[in-house]
């Protein structure tokens, strides 16, 4: 793994530990994606955003914060930082019965937007 220093720089200085490595992540429309891997073998994802609108960040953290509040909802990552330029989710929320209540909701969602359903 290589390790990009500037990302790794900001990261070190929001969670307050090393960054061993980074790596890229493919995907995303909007923001680009960093993989951390943590001097305490913890890894995260790091979303940062050239010229991110003012809040762009601080409401995701609050999004999933909110979203992670919710008692018997879908498991979603933690928030280990967050500033104006970027946001650092953790490891989701570890739920044994998030497959099952996921697939209700996929199969509900499927027969609600079906072209055939009538209202």
């Amino acid at each position: 793994m290589t390790r990009q220093p500037l990302v790794a720089k900001r990261a070190e200085e929001l969670l307050d530990t090393s960054v061993v490595s980074t790596a890229p992540v493919a995907g995303g429309d909007i923001a680009t994606a960093t993989r951390l891997r943590l001097s305490n073998g913890q890894v995260a994802l790091m979303k940062t955003l050239a010229h991110a609108p003012e809040g762009f960040f601080e409401a995701e953290a609050a999004g999933l914060r909110w979203l992670a509040s919710v008692e018997g909802g879908v498991p979603v990552p933690s928030v280990l930082a967050a500033d104006s330029d970027c946001v650092i989710p953790g490891p989701g929320r570890a739920d044994s019965e998030a497959p099952a209540r996921r697939r209700d909701q996929l199969r509900h969602s499927a027969r609600d937007h079906s072209p055939r359903r009538r209202f």
